[in-house]
Parts: C-alpha cells; structure tokens; sequence
C-alpha cells in the first residue's frame, strides 16, 4: 500500500525510504499505545486509591426491573 499526504511530505511512502518511514510511524504508534495504557491502569489506580467507585451504578430493588429482581432470586436459589 503507498500513500502520499498532503500536508506532511515527509511521510511519504512511495519513495525510497518507504520502509524506513512506515517502521517509524508504526514504532511511534506502537509507544503511544504503551504509553496511553500506562496512563489508564495509573488513573484506574488513582481512582481506587481515592475511594471512588468505577463502572455502572447499582440500582436498588426499588427501581430494579421485574427481570433483574428475578434473575436475583434465581441465582440465589442455585
């Protein structure tokens, strides 16, 4: 696959260091994704550190559908 852009010539792949330039971009990318992942787990622990509680909140009996209250009941009983 070649590709030119049109405002960063420099990221050209169809000259002669298309390997060069696409090894770049995909070690670059490949660090951010490492990086964002570090940055999540660090904020995830923040959170639990700080007490806060993470994901959906629960619904209480009273506002809980007829399904939820008898999928309850019937883990319950097994």
């Amino acid at each position: 696959m070649r590709w030119r852009p049109f405002t960063e010539q420099y990221l050209d792949s169809t000259g002669v260091f298309k390997d060069a330039v696409i090894s770049i971009m995909a070690t670059i990318a490949k660090q951010e994704n490492i990086r964002r992942s570090e940055r999540i787990l660090a904020g995830l622990a923040r959170a639990k550190r700080e007490g806060r509680r993470l994901g959906r909140p629960r619904v209480s009996d009273s506002k809980a559908s007829r399904v939820t209250l008898w999928r309850r009941m019937k883990e319950k009983s097994s």
